[in-house]
């Protein structure tokens, strides 16, 4: 079955962005007006809609709400990188609880020192009382390039920010946190642009301490990885297992560690990697059953227990 909006409508763009944890999913639309969320669930096999979120309306028009969405048990996440309450285009965050069985606006979060096209909220992370999300645009203090990455806490009701994440390497880094996963005390957060320093693409993986805070961990990339493959295009991360898409990944094998020779330009690939002991390791590289040129397979990936999938 395939899933659509109340009143679909051209240029609604639903499922721009999608969120699934059991038996519920949440989908974005950000052309839907200011944009929306839909929240769908499934009960004895059949999916149906069961609540359409909608941003403040005092925030503008274009508000590209729905733009990155993130759900956790009973509590969604939704995106708004073009909020411009404050200062344009500077961003934000809402978050949404199911009580009594409906579901609620309970706070909309803003950065620290948001400023101008910061795009806060263009990237989301939810595991229980955690919430990470990027503000792609913003300029960081440590190097040249763009992107900060926002860690907030809940407390009972409340929401606090407690950490900003920034890249590590001087490398030139662009759009630091575009993807970010979390999972149990792990985060995962990507620069998949190209830089001097890491070519192809690289994640850069942080472990949360016992006072909260989340310390520098692995850099990951692929050993057979090159210039361009887009390495962390995409993130999955559950538990001790991280897939990571690399679409522009150009070798010619096939399927699960093929080996072949030549060239298929941007048929993609994505890479399994495990957390064995004290490190993270690459187990697999995996490739389209028959892939071709331009398929950009691992633009998307998932993982839901020992299943994955890709786009």
């Amino acid at each position: 079955p395939y899933l659509k909006a109340k009143a679909p409508h051209g240029g609604a763009e639903l499922g721009g962005s999608v969120a699934p944890d059991g038996e519920r999913l949440v989908v974005g639309a950000t052309g839907d007006g200011a944009g929306a969320a839909y929240v769908f669930e499934r009960q004895n096999g059949a999916w149906s809609r069961v609540k359409q979120l909608r941003p403040d309306a005092d925030a503008g028009n274009a508000q590209k709400f729905g733009y990155a969405v993130a759900l956790s048990g009973e509590t969604i996440a939704v995106g708004a990188s073009g909020e411009s309450s404050q200062v344009a285009d500077s961003g934000a965050v809402y978050v949404f609880n199911r009580g009594a069985g409906e579901w609620a606006k309970q706070v909309k979060l803003k950065a620290k020192g948001a400023g101008p096209l910061d795009w806060f909220g263009s990237s989301l992370a939810l595991s229980g009382d955690w919430l990470a999300s990027s503000a792609t645009g913003e300029f960081t203090d440590r190097v040249t390039g763009t992107g900060v990455l926002h860690v907030f806490k809940r407390s009972g009701d409340t929401w606090q920010e407690t950490q900003r994440l920034g890249p590590r390497d001087a490398s030139g880094c662009g759009f630091f946190g575009q993807v970010v996963a979390l999972s149990e005390s792990t985060l995962a957060t990507t620069c998949w642009t190209a830089s001097s320093e890491r070519p192809a693409g690289a994640v850069y993986l942080y472990e949360r301490g016992a006072d909260g805070m989340y310390l520098p961990g692995s850099v990951l990339t692929s050993a057979s990885a090159q210039s361009g493959d887009l390495f962390g295009r995409s993130l999955a991360l559950s538990g001790d297992s991280l897939l990571i898409g690399a679409p522009g990944e150009r070798s010619a094998g096939q399927g699960i560690g093929g080996r072949a020779p030549g060239t298929l330009e941007q048929s993609g690939a994505a890479y399994l990697f495990t957390h064995q002991g004290d490190a993270w390791h690459e187990l697999v590289r995996i490739k389209a059953p028959v892939p071709a040129a331009q398929d950009g397979f691992g633009n998307s990936v998932a993982l839901g227990g020992s299943e994955l999938m890709f786009i």
